[in-house]
Parts: structure tokens; C-alpha cells; sequence
């Protein structure tokens, strides 16, 4: 799911109908070592013809929570029965967006932003982690 809002109205100009690429480069996560996206660079082409592209790097760590660890014991025994270990973390980053309207022209931004991301337990290849 992604979209765009206006940022000075508030209305949704975007909303991504399913089709897109994502590239994506992995890095080490500095408490457990698993591997979170370093740098993201998705494209959503809508059948339309309005596209978006959004690229994010985070540059810092700024928190990391292990949420298996975190839980109560009855909690724990859930998440081993579906496999999962959950972690999230949460990044100061950079980021862009690229946003072409059907017909028209394209406007972008760029700066800096907070990523966060959450880690169910386990590489997924759907979701290139």
C-alpha cells in the first residue's frame, strides 16, 4: 500500500493500484545483525498512467525494539507457534518522491524523514527480505 497527499490540502492524489518494482540494497542491523533494507527505491505505475517513485536510505539508527523479547511468556508461546520474532526498528533517513500525475507533469521532494520498520521474525523473498 502507498500513497501521496497533498501536503497543503490534505487530499489523496495518489494511491498506488497494486503494480510496482522495488530494488532494494540489505544491511546488518546493528543489535541482532539481521538484515534490514538499507536503501529502498520503489516505482508504482498505476494502469492510469500516474506514477510515483519513492526512494529512502536510512543514515542513522534511532531506535531498535525486540519485540519477542519485550513480551510476557504466553505471548512468546503464540509467536513460536506462527514462527515469528518480531523486531522494529526506526531510522533517521533520507527520502525522495517522484510524482507524475496521468498527463502531467512531474513534480518531486526530497529530505529528510523517519523510516520505520518492523521485522516479523524471518526472511520473506515476497517482500526481498
Amino acid at each position: 500500500m502507498f500513497g501521496l497527499m497533498d501536503n497543503k490540502t490534505g487530499k489523496v492524489v495518489f494511491m498506488t493500484d497494486g503494480h510496482f518494482d522495488f530494488k532494494t540494497r540489505l544491511e546488518p542491523e546493528v543489535h541482532q545483525g539481521r538484515e534490514f533494507p538499507k536503501e529502498s527505491h520503489y516505482v508504482f505505475t498505476n494502469a492510469d498512467g500516474s506514477r510515483a517513485e519513492l526512494d529512502v536510505e536510512w543514515v542513522d539508527q534511532l531506535e531498535f525494539w525486540d519485540m519477542y523479547e519485550m513480551a510476557g511468556e504466553e505471548l512468546k508461546r503464540r509467536y513460536d507457534a506462527i514462527g515469528m520474532r518480531m523486531q522494529y526498528c526506526r531510522y533517521y533517513a533520507k527520502g525522495g518522491v517522484r510524482f507524475t500525475p496521468a498527463g502531467s507533469q512531474t513534480r518531486e521532494a526530497h529530505g529528510d524523514m523517519i523510516y520505520e520498520y518492523a521485522y516479523m521474525g524471518m526472511p520473506d523473498p515476497a517482500a526481498h527480505v
